[in-house]
């Protein structure tokens, strides 16, 4: 368990992480790594744009149900 943590606002992509953590060690606060591999930044810049559109259209409200889905795949799939 950590001593100390800090809540951010927004997930930091890869390059603002590591910014971070570098002006945490120049300060002298060392940075525990955390227990499990987080695969987002595994993620090509690609993959983490669509994942920030498909949050944007979701405040947007741009959903649908799963029942709609799942009838649009059958329709499109059928045999």
């Amino acid at each position: 368990m950590y001593a100390n943590a800090i809540p951010l606002r927004e997930k930091l992509d890869f390059q603002q992480y590591q910014k971070a953590v570098k002006a945490l060690l120049n300060i002298g606060i060392q940075i525990a790594e955390p227990e499990e591999d987080d695969f987002y930044y595994e993620l090509s810049s690609e993959e983490v744009e669509r994942l920030r559109k498909s949050e944007q259209q979701i405040k947007e409200g741009k959903t649908i149900s799963s029942d709609q889905l799942f009838k649009r795949l059958r329709a499109k799939y059928a045999n």
